[in-house]
């Protein structure tokens, strides 16, 4: 589990579309985190969890990405 060491700020960008664009990163990226944890894990409950909220990443980055194409 991180700790608050190991959280990066958030910073906003000036420019709304150069937000999104880091947000859809941060999502993918943590997507991709989640689903590795869940491979790396032998409960099968924190597996379960882990590829729920992998799942909630990825749709998280896929509706930034609309967001990013409809500008």
């Amino acid at each position: 589990f991180p700790t608050r060491s190991t959280l990066e700020p958030v910073i906003v960008p000036p420019v709304y579309i150069d937000a999104l664009r880091q947000r859809y990163i941060a999502e993918s990226r943590d997507a991709v985190k989640y689903r590795m944890f869940a491979q790396q894990v032998n409960d099968r409950c924190l597996q379960r969890i882990a590829m729920s909220t992998s799942d909630d990443e990825k749709r998280h980055a896929q509706e930034i990405m609309e967001l990013i194409q409809s500008l």
